[in-house]
């Protein structure tokens, strides 16, 4: 279904200058048009602070982790004799028999849950 033909963007308009390149808003011989601001201020607030306040994002949900290896660790599941229980994924590694993760996870021995670290078989982890 066509809306009949599209009439071109004027140089003018807040979209082309969003749309086109900037040398395709040339009015005149000289006169350049843009969408930079007219009075030379900053804008209270905004995305571009550069001081060292927490952002409202941070001091909600608190500051990222800066600690790079903090980035590799992933939340999964592991279903064992136990049924499916939380894990924690800290790294995986290639076998001759397949692929395996290193999790640490809950196990029930001797009727009290303990934490455990161990290599697990792929096929018992599933993404969260």
């Amino acid at each position: 279904m066509s809306h009949g033909p599209r009439r071109p963007l004027a140089p003018w308009s807040r979209r082309a200058s969003s749309v086109l390149p900037a040398w395709t808003l040339r009015a005149g011989p000289s006169l350049v048009l843009s969408n930079t601001r007219s009075i030379p201020c900053s804008m209270a607030g905004g995305m571009g602070r550069r001081d060292a306040r927490a952002s409202l994002h941070e001091r909600i949900h608190g500051a990222p982790s800066q600690d790079p290896a903090a980035a590799l660790l992933k939340h999964c599941w592991v279903t064992d004799r136990h049924g499916r229980l939380p894990g924690l994924l800290l790294e995986w590694r290639r076998t001759a028999s397949g692929w395996q993760g290193r999790v640490v996870r809950p196990v029930l021995e001797e009727g009290r849950w303990i934490v455990v670290e161990e290599w697990l078989p792929a096929e018992l982890l599933e993404q969260v």
